[in-house]
């Protein structure tokens, strides 16, 4: 499972994220182990598909 990661803060007065815009991909193990210094909000979680672009192990 990768999560897409978002840098921001929660306003504390509104409740509401405010996003910086470096989005990027980790695992979720990693995500969690980040989230837990606050700076950071998951924006999306989702299931890795296989590549399309990678070989099939049987190639006969």
């Amino acid at each position: 499972m990768k999560c897409r990661v978002l840098t921001g803060f929660i306003d504390k007065n509104t409740g509401k994220p405010h996003e910086h815009g470096s989005l990027y991909e980790c695992e979720k193990a990693r995500f969690v182990e980040i989230n837990r210094q606050g700076n950071y909000l998951a924006v999306i979680e989702e299931k890795t598909a296989e590549k399309a672009t990678q070989k099939p192990t049987k190639a006969k």
